[in-house]
């Protein structure tokens, strides 16, 4: 009898596999994971696949953060995700106590997923930083978010695999108010945040300049960095 084997990634055969790329779906939600700095991490087309940008970020911050200022620290990850950004966190400063929201149930439990995997222990939470007036709980020295931030007039510039299966409600903001996270990120940080502490952000291409100004017109002291490509795409605010 005759035995044909077809090659295959996990459950889907590479027949599979090509005609889903055929249709611009991501490999990572194909296969069903993706990298960030050295994690291993499950996704789906619940969460944001981690962009090389967010790497930057979090290299921005270990090189300014050091280990030493951590310890017993409160950490927040705003919008959370697949847990990408607090898992690197929980595993370079083993012994903080990171936080990590997302107003999706389903993104949550992606990360809860990754940090059982991963043995990093998180705090996760059901929570809309929009409607978050108060936070519960010891004071924060650090906060850090990769909130949405594309208009929708930049869709035009999109890649078809973002556009057609990354969702939605992590990408976009109203074209009105593209910088309402931030704004909100701020607010949350003068009540949350211990003195001197920090809010370190990622922000669009073009939006450097004026998410620093508004941390500035919030009573913070700013500062700007680049990514890996030259661009201003991150801020550090100082309470």
């Amino acid at each position: 009898m005759k035995v044909i084997e077809e090659d295959c990634i996990g459950d889907v055969s590479w027949s599979i596999i090509t005609s889903r790329l055929l249709n611009h779906e991501p490999i990572e939600y194909i296969t069903g994971y993706d990298y960030f700095m050295n994690l291993k991490l499950h996704v789906s087309e619940d969460v944001l696949l981690p962009r090389p940008e967010t790497e930057d970020l979090l290299d921005l911050i270990f090189q300014h953060i050091p280990t030493a200022n951590t310890d017993k620290a409160g950490i927040l990850d705003i919008g959370t995700g697949s847990g990408c950004i607090a898992l690197a966190l929980k595993q370079r400063y083993s012994t903080a106590q990171v936080h990590a929201i997302d107003v999706c149930p389903k993104a949550l439990a992606i990360a809860a997923k990754n940090s059982e995997i991963h043995d990093l222990s998180l705090s996760l939470r059901e929570c809309d930083i929009l409607k978050l007036n108060e936070w519960e709980g010891a004071k924060l020295k650090y906060i850090v978010s990769n909130p949405p931030y594309i208009p929708p007039s930049e869709r035009r510039i999109m890649a078809q695999t973002t556009l057609s299966y990354e969702p939605e409600l992590a990408l976009y903001v109203d074209e009105k108010d593209p910088l309402i996270f931030y704004r909100h990120i701020g607010l949350l940080g003068q009540k949350a945040l211990l003195p001197k502490g920090e809010i370190w952000v990622e922000c669009g291409f073009k939006q450097g300049d004026d998410v620093a100004r508004l941390f500035t017109n919030h009573g913070y002291s700013t500062t700007m960095y680049k990514d890996s490509s030259g661009v201003y795409r991150f801020v550090r605010a100082i309470k």
